[in-house]
């Protein structure tokens, strides 16, 4: 089907291709995060989700990717490490600029474990360009990490930590624990 194709197309994980909204436990626990991504699904809102390793983050992300596919609508799914990896092509600037084009102007993008990446300058411009063009374009996008804001302001490079983490607030409106 076509969603099947927008799934593929999005990068979604195997693991977690074929999960739906439907297919969550909704608990004590995760009923507030599992709102805020139906919420991102049915109004295009951007979400930030925080929690330790292992609490179904990266399943939630990719439901809203699996979610929209199903209602014929493009996103992309990049862990942060993948991401940074693709853009260091340096040997072919063309590849660079296409990915980073992409990665602006995709109408949905998912942004998988941030803080994991190792930090440099470029690392944090890199990062703030990305979101600095989605926010003036009010693009969906989506984010999780295993840290709270509050702490990815500090652990991020130099000046742009701040202005990432003022970013992500802006783009994503909503804040999900898990």
């Amino acid at each position: 089907t076509d969603a099947r194709k927008l799934i593929r197309l999005g990068d979604v994980r195997s693991r977690f291709i074929n999960r739906r909204t439907s297919d969550s436990t909704i608990t004590g626990s995760n009923s507030a995060a599992t709102n805020c991504a139906t919420n991102a699904i049915n109004n295009g809102t951007g979400l930030f989700v925080s929690g330790n390793a292992g609490c179904g983050k990266t399943m939630l992300c990719s439901i809203i990717i699996n979610e929209r596919a199903y209602r014929n609508k493009r996103s992309h799914f990049y862990t942060v490490t993948d991401l940074l990896d693709e853009l260091r092509d340096f040997d072919n600037p063309l590849r660079r600029a296409e990915k980073m084009r992409l990665l602006q102007t995709t109408p949905c993008l998912v942004i998988d474990d941030l803080g994991a990446e190792y930090q440099t300058e470029w690392v944090a411009s890199t990062l703030f360009s990305i979101l600095d063009t989605r926010y003036k374009n009010d693009l969906m996008t989506v984010i999780n990490s295993n840290f709270s804001l509050d702490y990815l302001s500090t652990r991020i490079k130099g000046y742009h930590g701040e202005r990432i983490v003022r970013r992500i607030r802006e783009l994503c409106a909503v804040t999900a624990i898990l």
